[in-house]
């Protein structure tokens, strides 16, 4: 029988990816005065959604993601359930390419990150335009990009510090963020 203490904890951890995400973007929500990040703020979520989608899928479901961009759609003024749509299309996106970018260094997932954004930020700016039933600058998508671009390096090392607390999992070839891999844990005993 398993201990409730030890459930507790295996829950409070496994809730670390989520409350990691919502403490960052609400961070991001502060004014901090940053020269023209102010009508650009780099997408968190995003960052968020990649790294964890990569490393560990279970840490974010889709019910998650889902509520990340209600909440989102709700702080922005947006239309209810339009971030939830983008961000459910880029876990998607970002799980179909999973097996590959977990064996990736660093550096080529920055750039995956990168190049996998641009359609996203590309659909956010097009339903953004119908809601407003007028052409918005994409111009602000682009310094979108940029900033999110750039913040991806720093939010990796966040999210690769918030790891480390997880509860472990049985997957053995689950690769860890910084390049090792998990040790296989045995499923049976030695008998005498």
């Amino acid at each position: 029988m398993v201990d409730s203490s030890f459930k507790f904890e295996y829950y409070a951890r496994m809730a670390l990816p989520g409350l990691g995400t919502l403490m960052f973007f609400l961070l991001s929500l502060a004014p901090i005065g940053l020269a023209g990040m102010g009508d650009f703020p780099p997408d968190i979520i995003l960052i968020s959604i990649y790294y964890w989608t990569i490393f560990r899928p279970a840490a974010i479901p889709f019910w998650l993601v889902f509520l990340l961009g209600i909440l989102r759609d709700a702080l922005f003024g947006i239309a209810l359930g339009m971030s939830s749509l983008i961000f459910i299309f880029f876990r998607l996106l970002v799980l179909s390419q999973q097996r590959y970018l977990v064996k990736e260094t660093f550096w080529a997932m920055w750039v995956g990150f990168g190049l996998i954004i641009v359609p996203v930020l590309f659909a956010q700016w097009a339903l953004a335009s119908a809601y407003e039933k007028e052409l918005l600058r994409p111009g602000a998508s682009f310094m979108q990009w940029c900033f999110t671009f750039g913040l991806y390096p720093l939010l990796h090392v966040a999210f690769n510090a918030l790891y480390r607390f997880l509860p472990d999992n049985t997957m053995s070839n689950v690769r860890r963020p910084g390049g090792t891999k998990r040790k296989a844990h045995k499923t049976h005993t030695k008998r005498s």
